[in-house]
């Protein structure tokens, strides 16, 4: 029996239990997760539609989006690259003012990303 693939919504659904959590790490693991979530669901969509399966490439990955002639895919790439930056943040800075902020717009971002991805035609973006 093949394996079940990951539901990597189910990030999405932890990085909003570790939220309701005080403490600065699960705040950076919120930002985190929240933004593996939206990567790899947008990875498979990408993935669908031609982009090499083997590439885990960040840049790569936003830029397909944003290269892409439909403009709901450009607004993706944009969000996914500021969500990036949130996330490199939240894993590689010893400081990050305002944490808390940064992970509520983060959370939110991520639930706007995956239901406008939800929305994409069936074949956007194309590589």
């Amino acid at each position: 029996m093949a394996p079940v693939p990951f539901n990597w919504t189910a990030y999405l659904r932890l990085a909003t239990d570790l939220s309701q959590n005080a403490d600065e790490a699960s705040h950076r693991t919120s930002i985190s997760r929240a933004y593996y979530s939206i990567f790899h669901a947008a990875s498979e969509v990408a993935i669908r539609n031609g982009y090499p399966s083997g590439s885990k490439s960040h840049a790569g990955l936003w830029k397909v989006f944003a290269k892409d002639a439909d403009r709901d895919c450009r607004r993706l790439a944009a969000l996914g690259n500021t969500m990036k930056f949130a996330r490199e943040t939240a894993d590689y800075k010893s400081t990050f003012p305002r944490v808390a902020d940064k992970m509520t717009q983060q959370l939110t971002d991520a639930n706007t990303f995956m239901a406008r991805l939800g929305a994409l035609a069936p074949n956007a973006p194309r590589p």
